[in-house]
């Protein structure tokens, strides 16, 4: 999985709002950093034209705007308790208890505690009161593989409220042969690209170095798999071929693919047996 950490978002007027930002190469997380370290840009900022305008931050002065470290130290002024606090909204936390109004503080890049927090600090603050907080919705059935890397903001389906983008219904961005890359790159329509990768974990990589808002994760398609080693013949594998099919699953399952994903209803997916689908099956699980 790529580019994990805690994301929550809000529905109010404007519909739903996430504390999600991109990464961008050598950049922390955004919406986690802390706003005067040298190279990141303020948290509650994002670029002119990029993603709809977040929920108003309320600084709390002498905290914000204060040197950090020793300096900060020697100044006489104490830290901040966390990185982040989101005070007052309708919690749902996805457990499928009753909503609660409470406070959430993130540190670093961990969701710290859940409740009232009452005079806790941080150098940043939302103010939630009248709106609902949860966690990131999660798009199981994700097509954004190409999109993203075209336009990393992924805004259309932050403003939903999704967070997680899981690729790999059956096709997955990898494994490619010199030809498959090939023939994708002929495909292209509106999103032009250049296919620098072949395997699913340089797919992944790709996109982290690009800097993506969501968090991403993939599991490897039954049917790349089938073509990278059968082509799109309408055939059972030889004994050799499945095997070769198996090596591409476990090299995936190396690389973070969270497992095998099918869709039967096309070919040449349609032409995979319960067998070669086992033995796909098989090879993934020995991963856990």
């Amino acid at each position: 999985m790529v580019g994990v950490r805690p994301n929550l978002h809000f529905w109010g007027e404007a519909g739903w709002t996430s504390i999600a930002h991109f990464h961008r190469p050598g950049l922390q997380d955004a919406s986690l950093a802390h706003p005067h370290r040298p190279g990141l840009q303020d948290a509650s900022l994002i670029d002119e034209g990029e993603t709809p305008t977040p929920l108003p931050f309320r600084r709390e002065r002498g905290l914000v705007c204060a040197p950090v470290g020793d300096h900060h130290e020697k100044r006489g002024l104490s830290m901040p308790d966390h990185d982040l606090i989101v005070r007052g909204g309708l919690i749902l936390d996805g457990s499928g208890g009753p909503g609660f109004i409470g406070d959430i503080a993130v540190s670093g890049d961990r969701i710290a505690s859940v409740g009232d927090l009452g005079d806790a600090t941080a150098r940043d603050v939302i103010d939630a009161r009248g709106q609902v907080v949860s966690p990131g919705f999660i798009n199981m059935l994700s097509w954004a593989t190409e999109s993203l890397i075209d336009d990393g903001r992924s805004v259309s389906d932050l403003m939903q409220g999704v967070t997680l983008e899981v690729f790999g219904e059956g096709w997955s961005m990898g494994p490619l042969t010199d030809g498959m890359a090939s023939e994708m790159r002929s495909r292209q329509e509106e999103v032009r690209y250049e296919v620098r990768w072949r395997t699913l974990g340089e797919y992944l990589a790709h996109l982290e170095a690009k800097g993506v808002a969501p968090n991403v994760a993939s599991f490897v398609g039954a049917t790349t798999v089938r073509i990278n080693v059968l082509g799109y013949v309408d055939r059972p594998p030889t004994p050799d071929e499945q095997l070769r099919m198996e090596g591409l699953v476990d090299q995936a399952m190396r690389e973070g693919a969270m497992g095998v994903g099918a869709s039967l209803i096309y070919a040449p997916a349609c032409y995979a047996s319960t067998e070669e689908l086992t033995g796909l099956a098989r090879a993934a699980g020995r991963h856990g």
